[in-house]
């Protein structure tokens, strides 16, 4: 097995689970927790969508209350078009 460091993401135009939690991101007004996205985006693991928005240029905060770990959306870095 090779291991680079990079995982395989899908691609946010091509998977409709990450537009369901990208979807939910933008129209949050607060950081909204791990079982709210779950939840909202009907997603298993919204720490690997954030991981994988984020390698496509998106940029989402993640912080741990107790824990509790809440996500945030706070903004897109400029993607290059293939």
């Amino acid at each position: 097995m090779n291991r680079t460091g990079k995982i395989h993401a899908a691609k946010v135009e091509t998977s409709t689970r990450l537009q369901r939690f990208l979807h939910v991101l933008q129209n949050a007004q607060l950081p909204l927790s791990t079982r709210t996205l779950q939840l909202s985006a009907d997603v298993c693991n919204p720490n690997t969508c954030a991981a994988e928005l984020r390698e496509q240029g998106f940029l989402i905060n993640v912080e741990q209350k107790d824990r509790i770990f809440f996500y945030q959306l706070i903004g897109e870095q400029v993607r290059e078009v293939a």
